[in-house]
């Protein structure tokens, strides 16, 4: 679909694609490692979408974005860091465990 090569020492962004009729709000929660250079295999991308194995992988929230309906979103990981930035800067703070507005602080266990 993107032209990906089958290996890469590294990536460029990510795509976010919504194969529904109707659009989706999507966290833009991406493993670290995306971000490091070192060899990339193609199979590695699929087996991060996969629900096991995700809950010893470090990630980094970018915020979180509406992809409308049968339609895609290549995002940079110049443009995501432009968004963590943002969201750094917003009045709403988003962790781990917790999140943080101007009239809460809610924890999660």
């Amino acid at each position: 679909m993107q032209k990906n090569p089958i290996q890469t020492m590294k990536y460029a962004g990510i795509i976010v694609i919504n194969t529904a009729g109707t659009p989706q709000q999507v966290n833009l929660n991406i493993p670290t490692d995306y971000k490091t250079e070192k060899k990339h295999v193609s199979y590695q991308k699929i087996k991060n979408l996969m629900p096991f194995g995700q809950e010893d992988q470090q990630k980094e929230y970018y915020g979180t974005v509406t992809i409308p309906a049968f339609s895609s979103r290549k995002f940079t990981f110049a443009e995501l860091d432009k968004m963590k930035a943002d969201l750094q800067q917003s009045e709403i703070q988003i962790f781990d465990n917790k999140v943080i507005t101007p009239f809460y602080e809610i924890s999660f266990f």
